[in-house]
């Protein structure tokens, strides 16, 4: 079977009526790991922040979306996930300097990553909805939402923090006369309290 793929305009028209709640969800994060955790920040490395902050991400969008019939938030061993109206498939991830989140590359982060199905998984297009935090690893430098394929995203939505100028997308080919793929939209969904 094919990869699933959607097109980034058509991941903001799903995605746009919810994007500030799910922002809203990483800003609670932030809100935790600065206050009920501080105390942790000396003790936990990046790994384990970015552990502690995607279940609790989970949990804050479950109780967001709680009366919103469109979001599903789900895990299948031990993933976690996010459906908007049966189309796309959300997870969250820390993201690195070139915008990728990591993986151990088993089989199955693997073909997750090269969007091929999956049991247990809808046949749907599967984004991340990553964030960078400054460096202090205190703060929420930014966040996007992104269509990984391999070791490569295949367009980048950048929702919050300051616009970036430079981004890791490697446009693949295309017929004669064919239209350049959108690849970079920039929104600036508020993040903080």
């Amino acid at each position: 079977m094919e990869a699933r793929f959607i097109s980034l305009e058509s991941a903001r028209k799903v995605l746009q009526p919810r994007m500030q709640a799910l922002t809203d969800a990483l800003s609670q994060c932030e809100k935790l790991w600065n206050n009920e955790l501080a105390f942790t920040q000396r003790t936990l490395d990046e790994s384990a922040r970015a552990h502690v902050l995607n279940q609790y991400w989970y949990a804050y969008a479950r109780a967001i979306f709680a009366a919103d019939n469109g979001v599903v938030v789900s895990k299948n061993q031990l993933q976690r996930y996010v459906v908007i109206d049966e189309q796309i498939i959300i997870r969250f991830k820390f993201l690195d300097r070139n915008l990728c989140a990591s993986n151990y590359p088993t089989d199955r982060a693997i073909n997750w990553s090269l969007q091929m199905p999956l049991e247990g998984y809808p046949l749907l297009a599967r984004l991340h909805y990553g964030y960078r935090m400054d460096i202090t690893g205190t703060r929420v430098k930014d966040a996007f939402v992104t269509l990984p394929y391999g070791t490569i995203n295949e367009w980048v939505w950048q929702t919050s923090g300051e616009r970036i100028d430079t981004y890791a997308i490697q446009i693949r080919l295309r017929q004669a006369g064919e239209l350049e793929p959108k690849v970079f939209a920039y929104d600036n969904y508020h993040l903080g309290e």
